[in-house]
């Protein structure tokens, strides 16, 4: 029959990997054809892999996604739906016992971040607090990357960082963070 179709991902480490497994199976289904995990170390291996035609198809977060498309090395055959809703917030959340409450507190504290490649867990909240006039250096002391949204949360509830980036998406029941209840 036909080859496998060469599925390019990162880890997801955390819970993610029954959940991947299920989403990889349910691919192929989809597909009617044998699908396998090429596994690249970040997003930018897993463009790479795209360019030299190693992965046929790609998971990509917002901006990589982007970057393949203007680039001409993908299209989008399908995009995520989180709580009902294909967009989200991203939110730079403390401790409700911190002492941070205003952007003007943001002197000298340890921020957790994703990764540098994610939108709502790096990019897009450094652009929106530069455009503010914040000064980034000043901000912060300390820049660690956890590599998942539900490793920032943990990171910010244990203390080990002051704040940390992540998506939120509002409700009427209040506001779902690192895409969790």
């Amino acid at each position: 029959g036909m080859a496998a179709l060469r599925f390019g991902l990162i880890p997801r480490g955390d819970a993610g990997d029954a959940r991947e497994r299920d989403f990889v199976a349910a691919v192929a289904q989809a597909l009617n054809c044998d699908v396998e995990v090429h596994r690249a170390a970040d997003y930018r291996m897993v463009l790479a892999g795209l360019e030299q035609r190693l992965v046929d198809l790609a998971w990509l977060p917002p901006i990589v996604g982007a970057r393949a498309i203007r680039a001409h090395l993908a299209e989008v055959v399908a995009t995520v739906v989180r709580y009902g809703d294909t967009s989200y917030t991203t939110a730079l959340v403390t401790r409700a016992d911190s002492e941070i409450r205003t952007l003007g507190d943001l002197r000298n504290v340890r921020v957790a971040w994703v990764d540098r490649e994610s939108a709502s867990g790096y990019a897009v909240l450094r652009h929106a607090l530069a455009k503010t006039g914040l000064r980034l250096a000043d901000a912060f002391s300390q820049e660690i990357f956890v590599r998942s949204h539900a490793a920032v949360a943990r990171a910010v509830l244990e203390g080990q960082v002051d704040v940390g980036a992540t998506c939120g998406h509002s409700e009427a029941s209040g506001i779902r963070l690192a895409r969790s209840p």
